[in-house]
């Protein structure tokens, strides 16, 4: 009897059936605050300034930290050095309310120049 829940054990192991076997995908890392206060569960989206065209999205973590990945969602995206304009929108039940205009690119204020030197997007909405 030992031996079946052994082999069992084995087998389940092999075959992937793990708990957290998940990959994490990510390009350019980020950082979303609401003043000093990390914002959790918002969905980013970045947009090219000049074209609108998407060019990568991210999802908040609890730290209100995320990582950029390609529209498809499939592999990393870098950002090249240029102008860009981010879209948010919340998914989590507690977040705090913004004013719309965060939910529209052509609107939003949250807009950002990207060099080559630059290591992380710092978001910052202000704290009224």
């Amino acid at each position: 009897m030992i031996r079946l829940f052994g082999l069992l054990a084995l087998v389940l192991s092999l075959s992937g059936c793990q708990r957290n076997s998940s990959v994490e995908v990510g390009g350019t890392p980020g950082l979303l605050r609401l003043g000093d206060a990390p914002l959790a569960d918002f969905q980013i989206k970045v947009f090219g300034q000049t074209d609108g065209t998407l060019v990568g999205t991210g999802t908040t973590n609890w730290e209100g930290r995320f990582k950029l990945v390609n529209p498809d969602g499939k592999a990393p995206c870098w950002l090249p050095s240029g102008d860009f304009v981010c879209e948010l929108e919340s998914f989590g039940t507690e977040a705090p309310k913004l004013s719309p205009s965060y939910r529209d690119k052509a609107k939003s204020p949250l807009k950002i120049k990207w060099t080559d030197s630059q290591q992380q997007m710092e978001l910052q909405i202000p704290d009224k």
